[in-house]
């Protein structure tokens, strides 16, 4: 799979890196990445295309994906989300920076809902972003970022 710059927030192109959830072939749960930051996707809108962004850190995000903490957990962990409306090109999308407590909960995953791994392809997925948390280079990054998260 080709890298496909899905947005570009302050300058820096995010990628996709694995589409989670998708409805008639639209992604509206997935993640993407940059320079080793990854980032949660949700789309908020599908008939206007809206999506909501958030930056996360990989113990997190394998939280999420071993269905230890809620989607919307996942998504609600920081205190600024991007709102990004599309454009034709990545260059022309609206992004706004908004703090957290703006974020529309009526449009994100339910409170209780837990991601399942329901293909062979999102359980290979869920390994690679295991294999990156738990290698050396991984937990020297969360650990300088200080984004590791202790129980």
């Amino acid at each position: 799979m080709g890298e496909q710059v899905f947005f570009v927030i302050n300058g820096q192109e995010l990628v996709l890196d694995k589409v989670l959830v998708e409805f008639d072939d639209t992604p509206i749960f997935f993640v993407c990445k940059n320079d080793g930051d990854f980032f949660i996707s949700a789309c908020v809108d599908l008939e206007d295309e809206r999506y909501v962004v958030t930056k996360v850190s990989l113990s997190r995000l394998s939280k999420m994906l071993h269905g230890k903490i809620t989607m919307r957990e996942l998504i609600m962990q920081t205190n600024k989300y991007w709102d990004i409306i599309p454009g034709e090109d990545v260059e022309q999308d609206i992004v706004v920076e908004k703090n957290i407590d703006e974020i529309p909960l009526n449009a994100l995953p339910y409170e209780q809902a837990y991601f399942k791994v329901a293909t062979k392809d999102l359980a290979d997925y869920v390994e690679k972003v295991d294999m990156i948390l738990y290698s050396e280079d991984g937990w020297e990054n969360e650990m300088v970022r200080g984004n590791v998260d202790y129980p």
